[in-house]
């Protein structure tokens, strides 16, 4: 739920803030020149107003730019990724000029100053001081082909938008209920009491008959049967397999290695548990209840009790610890130590190295068969589309894979696999592929019919493989699936046999208890009855997204139903090892209180997240009020590299 809550910084208003400025400055390495697409052709028309081709390139080309500095030089777009960004790019220019003319409707000016304290803020026009260098300022325009004025001009825009996002979402706040409600959800935390039915507690059973045996093997044939293998030939051509014809300079690999500095030389990184303390003794007794064994959860509570403050600091570099005596302290300590009390500025500090991220240099020569192989895979995705097309006429030619020229540098592969992938002896087949490719090739292997034309396909495109693949199959035998011989499988079935007697044993006996809980016996009394203990699980908290992290002792079989369940009720479920009955006996509400720097970070994106819905909810009623019309086949136009 919590993981649903958005934050202004990621709406279209934040996002577009200062976009146009930058594009006009080209501070990303921008080129690029603008196709003649008509002089009475607009991208769209919002309230009488035009969004020339001109603007929508300039920002088109801010996102390119984004992205390649994300993932890495020489990051290549496809045809579709590009359309999106035009898309988006379109969208967010329509919310710029709507309220541009919302401004202008409510008569806001921007002052001179304002403009003034906004550009000498900018780095890019400071010295090596910090000071704003008006020489350096004029230069870059100049480079840019833009005039102070214009400037000026996109600059009183934008600090104009900012006032009135400013106004719509200022002094939105979330109500104190709301924030305890979802405040005690998110943080809920359940404790069950619980009687365990292990598979190693229950005795042997007898041996097996032969008829035994025999039957259970007949009676759970899809335990014992062969899966359907498929003799296949086929072909990948993805800039993977293309890349040995691509040729790489040592020139391109010292440039990248220059523009790709920071990936071959980074600092080391450290995860931290701070315990942040008003006072040296409360900081000692901390640090004693934590060298005792506590986990990180017993000494945040204890700490929370105390009045100090738990912070969790993930993969952190130096600098941003937040007190220099705890930085240099923390990245001198060993790992999964908890450390002495240190004085801070303006806090006492204990910490506990939860892991270590080495830092990494790799020199220029070091790094070059890795880069060789990055560079040639960007030059081969520029060669796909000619590849593509002498791929398809030698399979038109009708020889379908058969006979396919050496220099199209496709991947061929032929042998027999299973559904999964695999070969007859249980090992991966090798189908040079990533995840979704291979998952693709297979489906396609067992959809196939025998004897049948090899189809060329094209796998979609994804951020990780922006230029996508190319593939085709030729199923040529089918082996149906069938039992294995019982001779073949005996010692199997026998063991499973014995698996199933033992599981029954152990879920009857659950089953029996479960029923005397339920009749109105305690679970102590029950589990007394049975001569087995009562053990008390470690406090559950509510599953909220991946990142929750579940205790060791607490089945995963036990958390949707104990969070499902009332207080005193009692259940059942089945473990890896065996079988379990739980009876929910704690139900943790924690208050705002219990964790004042938790709740303000919750209060914060509540009120933030609606404040992004006021604007949203404004600019949707500004799109009603502007009339908004979007040139589709335009946009696509400008899209195309």
């Amino acid at each position: 739920m919590l993981g649903s809550i958005r934050v202004i910084a990621k709406t279209w208003y934040a996002r577009a803030l200062f976009g146009l400025l930058v594009v006009a400055l080209g501070l990303w390495g921008i080129a690029g020149s603008i196709r003649s697409l008509g002089s009475d052709t607009a991208v769209a028309h919002v309230g009488g107003s035009r969004i020339e081709p001109a603007d929508l390139q300039r920002a088109l080309q801010a996102d390119i730019a984004r992205l390649r500095r994300q993932n890495g030089p020489g990051f290549q777009l496809s045809a579709t990724l590009r359309d999106q960004l035009a898309n988006q790019a379109a969208t967010e220019l329509v919310y710029q000029r709507l309220v541009d003319l919302e401004l202008k409707h409510l008569g806001v000016a921007v002052p001179d100053s304002a403009v003034r304290q906004q550009i000498f803020g900018m780095s890019a026009f400071k010295d090596a001081n910090g000071h704003f260098d008006r020489q350096h300022f004029l230069q870059l325009l100049q480079t840019n082909g833009l005039d102070e004025t214009t400037f000026v001009g996109l600059v009183r825009q934008d600090v104009g938008r900012q006032q009135l996002v400013g106004a719509l979402s200022a002094g939105v706040g979330a109500p104190e209920t709301l924030v305890d409600r979802i405040f005690a959800y998110a943080r809920e935390t359940r404790v069950a009491q619980v009687v365990r039915f292990p598979l190693s507690a229950v005795a042997a059973p007898p041996t097996p008959t032969a008829a035994e045996l025999q039957r259970f093997w007949r009676n759970n044939p899809d335990k014992y049967r062969t899966p359907e293998y498929r003799t296949v030939k086929l072909i990948v051509l993805s800039p993977e397999t293309l890349a040995s014809q691509a040729t790489v300079s040592a020139e391109d690999i010292k440039k990248y290695y220059d523009l790709a500095s920071d990936q071959y030389n980074v600092p080391e990184l450290r995860t931290l548990e701070i315990i942040a303390a008003p006072s040296e003794a409360t900081a000692t007794s901390l640090a004693t209840v934590w060298a005792s064994g506590a986990d990180w959860k017993t000494v945040q509570a204890a700490a929370r009790k105390a009045g100090a403050s738990a912070i969790d600091l993930p993969r952190a570099r130096a600098p941003e610890v937040p007190d220099k005596a705890l930085a240099a302290s923390a990245f001198a300590a060993p790992a999964n130590t908890v450390s002495q009390p240190v004085k801070g500025e303006f806090n006492w500090y204990v910490f506990r190295v939860a892991a270590i991220v080495p830092a990494i240099h790799k020199t220029l020569a070091e790094a070059t068969p890795e880069i060789r192989r990055k560079i040639a895979v960007l030059k081969a995705a520029d060669m796909m589309d000619d590849h593509v097309t002498k791929l398809e006429d030698a399979m038109a030619s009708g020889n379908g894979l058969a006979a396919l020229p050496a220099d199209l540098g496709v991947a061929a592969v032929e042998g027999t696999l299973d559904p999964q992938g695999n070969t007859r002896t249980g090992e991966p087949a090798p189908i040079p592929a990533w995840p979704a490719l291979r998952q693709a090739i297979l489906a396609q292997a067992f959809q196939a019919k025998p004897g049948a034309p090899a189809d060329l396909r094209q796998l979609p495109v994804d951020k990780a493989h922006p230029s996508g693949a190319w593939y085709a199959v030729q199923v040529q035998k089918v082996d149906p699936p069938a039992q294995k011989p019982f001779a073949s499988v005996a010692t199997e079935v026998s063991q499973d046999w014995t698996d199933a007697q033992q599981r029954h044993e152990a879920e009857t006996a659950a089953a029996a208890l479960l029923a005397k809980v339920r009749g109105g016996m305690t679970l102590a009394a029950a589990a007394k009855a049975a001569g087995l203990d009562v053990a008390t699980l470690a406090p559950t908290p509510r599953p909220i997204g991946q990142d929750t992290q579940i205790p060791q002792d607490v089945p995963q079989s036990l958390v949707a139903p104990l969070f499902a369940m009332k207080q005193g009720d009692v259940t059942m479920v089945g473990t890896p090892d065996g079988y379990l009955v739980a009876q929910l006996s704690v139900i943790n509400d924690p208050k705002p209180a219990s964790d004042p720097i938790g709740a303000g970070q919750m209060r914060l994106q509540l009120s933030q997240s609606i404040g992004g819905d006021v604007v949203d909810s404004t600019v949707f009623a500004l799109r009603a009020r502007y009339k908004v019309t979007l040139n589709a086949a335009l946009i696509h136009q400008i899209a195309q590299p």
